[in-house]
């Protein structure tokens, strides 16, 4: 099976660069008959997938430099990746270094699409599709994201090849439909050229060589009414189109157009200085042997056969050369002493190529493994850490819900308080008086007494007088100013708040503070719309943190929730 992968060129320096052939095999089920004739046990078992391989393998130049050499006009292309991309290279690792390059020096979208494509194409040359496909991912996201449309094309078609080789049928088809969309937007004379190109693969892998032929022949119409070529370049061009032609006219026993098409490919290369350089010349060989074989020229057909054969070892090309092979059997040209010495060179470069394949397909499969075995742990991670998180967000949920609860217990005990004109349990501070208050029996006051009843009495009462003012509310305020409006001394005043309201004096008059403020909170609802800050200010606290931690430790609740929850219920309330 040929294939063929050409873009016009825009200068003499990509003549190489874009008579990209991809040329791909398929065993021959009459080849195995005439081996079983010939008393040669063969036995090669290839699943489905392997094949896929071969078809990659057998005449393969790189597709990079396609890819470089149609997106060269891209204006978000700097021109040292330009340079880098459309560079002459030895090797595909080679080219995959250039593709990271490139990507160190990328800036834009369309740059970064560039690079992993570039990246990509060479990892599938190298039959990485696990690697490959990663690259080309990438490439088409940055392609889309830049309307970088002719990077999106020809990283969908590769793509398309990557996933048919690995069994995605679908993505596969939803890469191919891409690419024929996509290639609308683009020139039409390459776009055209390559979609029909890949109609023309999908139908030679599948042994179809008649239906491929008229996709053929509209890219040779293509590239010979171009006229973007160079002269040299066009020649080159129309020459290899013409033996690919001649090929699968030979396959599907169209001796005549066979010939015409090799003879048309002839003349062609006559205008070429040195065919001998020219990318795979070895499929103009082939083709040469196999009509002089269908004419019964056995002399030339043997001739033209080993000078394919000679060329494709020079270059040491050995899947081309199984495949040369291949065809010398088929045609059976030879005498059998010189078929056996074929028959085992054929074995064992099959032999080699065989186990080349399985290597690559249980390496490729080792990979998909692990990556599965990957997802299945992250899977399982992932549900562990889902299961953890339910399990702390349902645990702070109960957790809020029971402080929630708790905070409105508090709330309620305090607003049930000042709705019945008593002071809240929490801030009470035992404010006792004959009104509000319960009285201390006598049997307390008798306790550990230092005074008189009647001064005890007194001290009492101007303490209670007191609480009604807002003196505390001075930020200054301090126990000397509470002993002068007793009129007494610190000793009784120290007894009076131990024994009347169980506090010393700081926490005494920090008491009064908080109760004030939430009292003008209750009665005044534009106190709510107050910040904080002022709100510490008008009690009497220098600070905001010492306003809200003694707020907290006075009622059960920070200030901002009490003024929250407040609103909240004047607001059910309107």
């Amino acid at each position: 099976m040929l294939k063929i992968f050409i873009v016009i060129p825009e200068n003499n320096n990509q003549i190489h660069q874009n008579s990209v052939i991809i040329q791909e095999y398929r065993y021959n089920t009459m080849l195995f008959k005439m081996l079983i004739d010939l008393n040669i046990h063969l036995f090669v078992t290839l699943k489905k997938s392997m094949m896929k391989f071969l078809f990659t393998l057998f005449f393969f130049i790189p597709s990079i430099f396609t890819y470089a050499q149609i997106s060269d006009g891209y204006k978000d292309i700097s021109k040292e990746i330009n340079e880098l991309a459309d560079k002459n290279v030895s090797s595909y690792e080679e080219s995959f270094n250039n593709g990271k390059k490139m990507l160190s020096l990328a800036k834009t979208k369309a740059e970064f699409a560039r690079a992993y494509g570039h990246m990509g194409f060479a990892r599938f040359n190298q039959l990485k599709y696990s690697e490959a496909i990663p690259l080309f991912e990438k490439g088409r996201k940055y392609a889309n994201e830049s309307n970088y449309y002719e990077a999106t094309f020809l990283i969908d078609l590769n793509l398309k090849k990557a996933y048919e080789i690995i069994g995605l049928k679908s993505k596969a088809l939803e890469c191919w439909e891409e690419a024929q969309q996509v290639g609308k937007k683009l020139d039409k004379v390459n776009a055209d050229f390559m979609i029909n190109q890949e109609f023309a693969y999908d139908l030679e892998e599948q042994d179809k060589y008649k239906e491929a032929i008229p996709y053929r022949l509209k890219m040779l119409d293509i590239v010979t009414n171009s006229q973007k070529s160079t002269p040299i370049a066009k020649v080159m061009n129309i020459a290899m189109m013409n033996y690919i032609l001649a090929y699968n006219y030979l396959k599907s026993k169209k001796i005549n157009d066979a010939i015409r098409c090799i003879q048309l490919s002839e003349k062609y290369l006559k205008e070429i200085p040195d065919i001998s350089k020219m990318q795979d010349i070895e499929q103009f060989y082939l083709c040469k042997g196999m009509i002089y074989a269908e004419q019964n020229n056995i002399s030339q057909a043997k001739k033209w056969f080993d000078l394919a054969g000679n060329s494709v070892n020079k270059r040491n090309n050995k899947d081309l050369y199984s495949k040369i092979l291949e065809e010398r059997l088929l045609y059976g040209i030879d005498d059998p002493k010189k078929n056996k010495s074929i028959i085992n060179d054929y074995i064992e470069q099959k032999k080699k190529f065989s186990k080349d394949i399985s290597t690559i397909v249980t390496r490729e499969s080792e990979i998909e493994y692990n990556n599965k075995q990957k997802q299945k742990f992250r899977l399982k991670l992932l549900i562990v850490v889902i299961i953890i998180l339910s399990i702390i967000i349902l645990f702070l949920n109960h957790k809020y819900k029971k402080g929630e609860k708790k905070l409105q217990t508090k709330f309620e005990k305090i607003i049930s308080s000042l709705e019945q004109n008593n002071e809240p349990k929490e801030i009470k501070a035992n404010f006792k008086d004959s009104d509000n208050y319960r009285v201390v029996t006598e049997e307390k006051l008798s306790l550990n007494r230092i005074m008189s009843k009647e001064k005890e009495a007194e001290l009492l009462s101007k303490m209670i007088e007191f609480e009604k003012g807002i003196e505390f509310t001075n930020k200054n305020f301090t126990i000397s100013n509470f002993i002068a409006i007793l009129e007494t001394n610190s000793k009784y005043a120290n007894y009076i708040l131990k024994k009347h309201r169980k506090k010393n004096f700081n926490d005494y008059v920090n008491g009064l503070k908080i109760k004030f403020i939430i009292e003008k909170l209750y009665a005044n609802p534009e106190y709510l719309n107050y910040k904080i800050n002022y709100l510490s200010e008008l009690s009497g606290f220098s600070t905001h943190s010492r306003f809200a931690q003694i707020f907290k430790n006075e009622t059960g609740i920070s200030p901002s929730e009490f003024i929250s929850k407040l609103s909240k219920t004047k607001r059910d309330k309107k």
